[in-house]
């Protein structure tokens, strides 16, 4: 379980998370972000991370005490532009080695194309 909150400090955590006094949160005019703010939150923990990954992304938003799901996080992620372009993409598998042999006329054929000549 988290510590207690004492006069002095202004928060207290708990698995890790952080959580203000309301009281102070008032007195400075502040609020608790909406749903809505959270998708800019993710992007904001998205790009401060390098756009490195999931994981990343969630660990930077946590370490700034920004609570958020990682399915959230998964839609940030498949919508960045960024990441979309130098996502790696499955290349096919290429057959690599040795031609092989028929063992009657015709059985293989190989054929090489030249370009267009003059």
């Amino acid at each position: 379980m988290g510590k207690k909150l004492s006069k002095n400090s202004s928060y207290w955590t708990c698995s890790g998370i952080k959580y203000y006094k309301m009281e102070m949160i008032s007195q400075a005019g502040l609020e608790f972000p909406q749903e809505e703010d959270h998708e800019g939150l993710a992007k904001w923990a998205h790009q401060k991370c390098g756009h490195l990954g999931e994981k990343a992304t969630y660990r930077r938003a946590q370490d700034h005490g920004i609570v958020m799901s990682l399915d959230m996080i998964k839609t940030i992620i498949a919508r960045c532009p960024v990441c979309q372009h130098t996502h790696k993409c499955l290349v096919p598998h290429v057959v690599k080695g040795q031609l092989g042999r028929g063992k009657l006329p015709g059985q293989i054929w190989q054929m090489d194309y030249v370009g267009p000549l003059p």
